[in-house]
């Protein structure tokens, strides 16, 4: 079964020593998709092994293959009062 492309958001991270060391991949928008290796290649390319099996199995089970959730822009932005912006 040919996997669709579509661009899912993931992270890489490194795992504490506790955790066994290495690196881990997770795919927020799939429930139970991760991967884990010693370094960061070995957990991307186990990480789209994840990603494809994952979707292969939801397909061939029949349930609903989440999409990707929008990509945030980061932007971080609040309201200050009056009192507190410095006048010009």
């Amino acid at each position: 079964m040919k996997t669709p492309k579509i661009d899912y958001p993931f992270e890489n991270h490194p795992l504490s020593k506790d955790e066994g060391g290495g690196y881990a991949i997770t795919y927020p928008d799939l429930p139970g998709c991760r991967s884990d290796r010693a370094t960061p290649e070995e957990t991307m390319k186990n990480g789209r092994d994840a990603f494809q099996s994952w979707l292969a199995v939801a397909q061939e089970s029949g349930d609903k293959v989440p999409g990707p959730f929008a990509a945030v822009s980061g932007r971080f932005v609040q309201r200050v009062p009056r009192s507190a912006q410095r006048s010009r």
